[in-house]
C-alpha cells in the first residue's frame, strides 16, 4: 500500500471514531422539595409538597384561604390571601403565614400602601418579600424583629407592561434577576432595580398560557409548572446557562397554583449522646516484701591446743609455763537481709594450765646449795677486786 492509501485509511478511522461518540449526557437535575398551593375554580387552596424532579406530591393541609404569591422566610411561608371561608376580603389581600404543617395565621392587610394589593406572583429573598400586582413590583419587610414588619418598603413599575402582566410566578437566579415564564412559554427576566422585563434566549418552555409556579434549585436551575399544557399540568426543568429546557412530569390540570421555592434541606439529626463507659477503679495489689533467707552461720571450728610438756630445768631458774589462748572463731560475713541476725555468742573456753612436774625435797636442797655457792664466789671475787684496786693506788 502506498502513502496515499495509508492517508485514506487514517481519515476513515478518524471519521469512524468521531461518529461513534454520542452526545454528552446531561447532568441530573438537583433535588428540590417545593411547597405549593393549588386550587380549582373558586375553591380554597391546598398546601402540598412536591418532590422534584420526580414529581411526587404529598398533601399537607387544607388552608381555609385562597392564597397566592407565596414565599418562604426561614420556616415560615408568607402568602397573600384574597378570600377566606366567609368569602372575599373587602379590604384587599390579607397576609397569611403558613407553617410547614399547614397551620395558618391571618395577619391582616399589608401596611404602607394606600391601595389594596392582590398579588399573583411572589418570592422571598432574605427578609424581603417581592410581590407583583398588575405592573407593579412591591417589596415587603418580613423580618419579625423589624418595626416595619409586613410593610411595603419600596416598589418599582415593570415595563413593558404587557409582558409583565403575563408572568404569574418568578424566583431569583444566581445573577440577582427574577426569572419567570410569560405567556406562550417565553422565559423572561425582571430587574428588581429598574423594573425592566426582558425575554431570554432560552428555548420555549412549552406553549402554555399560564405558568403559576417557579422554584430555583440549589444548582441555580429553575423548575417551572405550566398550569395547563396539552391538557395537563407539566413540570419543566430550565437550565439558565447554557439555556436548555426539559419536560419532567405531568399531573392533572389545576387552575390556580403558586410555589414557595425549594426548601432548604433539613439539618441532620444530632448524633446520639455519647454515654461514657464506666471505668472500674484500678486496685493496686499490696506490695509483698519477701525477706531474704538468713544463711546459717558457718560452724565454729574448734582447734585443739597442742599439749605442751615442760621439762624441769637443771641449771637455769624455773620459768612459768606459757599460757595457751583458745583461737577466735571467724566472724560470719554480713547478710543483705533487712533484719540482722541475732549475734552469735562465741564459745568461751578456759585455758587449761599445764601443771608443773612435782619437785621432790632433794631437788630443792641441791638448788639452795648452788645458790649459796654462787653468792660465795661473788663475795670473794668482789673482795679480790677491791684489794687490787687499793694496790694500784
Amino acid at each position: 500500500m502506498n502513502r496515499r492509501g495509508w492517508r485514506l485509511v487514517l481519515v476513515i478511522g478518524i471519521s469512524a471514531a468521531v461518529l461513534s461518540v454520542g452526545p454528552t449526557a446531561a447532568a441530573a437535575p438537583a433535588a428540590c422539595l417545593a411547597l405549593q398551593v393549588q386550587s380549582n375554580g373558586r375553591g380554597l387552596s391546598t398546601l402540598v409538597a412536591v418532590d422534584l424532579p420526580g414529581g411526587r406530591v404529598r398533601t399537607i393541609a387544607e388552608l381555609g384561604f385562597k392564597v397566592n404569591a407565596i414565599g418562604t422566610a426561614g420556616d415560615t411561608v408568607y402568602g397573600l390571601a384574597t378570600r377566606g371561608r366567609s368569602g372575599p376580603f373587602p379590604d384587599g389581600g390579607h397576609v397569611v403565614t403558613i407553617a410547614r404543617d399547614g397551620t395558618t395565621v391571618d395577619k391582616g392587610p399589608l401596611r404602607g400602601w394606600p391601595h389594596p394589593l392582590q398579588a399573583l406572583a411572589g418570592t422571598v429573598s432574605g427578609t424581603r418579600w417581592y410581590l407583583r400586582d398588575d405592573t407593579g413590583l412591591y417589596v415587603v419587610d418580613v423580618d419579625p424583629r423589624s418595626a416595619r414588619y409586613l410593610t411595603v418598603v419600596s416598589h418599582v413599575w415593570l415595563w413593558p407592561g404587557g409582558l409583565a402582566r403575563s408572568v404569574d410566578d418568578f424566583d431569583f437566579g444566581p445573577d440577582g434577576l427574577l426569572y419567570g415564564v410569560a405567556a406562550h412559554g417565553k422565559l423572561v427576566t425582571l430587574d428588581p432595580r429598574t423594573g425592566e422585563v426582558r425575554p431570554t434566549r432560552s428555548p420555549s418552555v412549552g406553549q402554555g398560557t399560564s405558568y403559576g409556579a417557579a422554584a430555583r434549585a440549589s444548582d441555580g436551575t429553575l423548575y417551572v409548572l405550566a398550569n395547563d399544557y396539552r391538557g395537563h399540568s407539566v413540570w419543566f426543568h430550565v437550565t439558565l446557562r447554557p439555556p436548555a429546557v426539559a419536560e419532567l412530569v405531568s399531573k392533572p390540570t389545576v387552575d390556580h397554583t403558586d410555589a414557595a421555592g425549594c426548601l432548604p434541606a433539613p439539618p441532620p439529626p444530632p448524633p446520639p449522646p455519647t454515654v461514657p463507659v464506666p471505668v472500674p477503679p484500678t486496685t493496686t495489689p499490696p506490695r509483698t516484701t519477701t525477706a531474704a533467707p538468713i544463711p546459717a552461720p558457718p560452724p565454729a571450728t574448734t582447734t585443739r591446743p597442742p599439749t605442751t610438756t615442760t621439762q624441769p630445768p637443771t641449771t637455769s631458774p624455773t620459768t612459768p609455763p606459757p599460757t595457751t589462748t583458745a583461737p577466735t572463731s571467724p566472724t560470719p560475713p554480713p547478710t543483705p537481709a533487712p533484719n540482722p541476725p541475732a549475734p552469735t555468742r562465741k564459745p568461751y573456753r578456759t585455758a587449761t594450765p599445764t601443771a608443773p612436774a612435782p619437785k621432790d625435797y632433794q631437788t630443792r636442797t641441791e638448788e639452795k646449795r648452788r645458790w649459796g655457792l654462787t653468792a660465795l664466789v661473788l663475795i670473794l671475787g668482789g673482795g679480790a677486786a677491791a684489794s687490787a684496786a687499793r694496790r694500784r693506788r
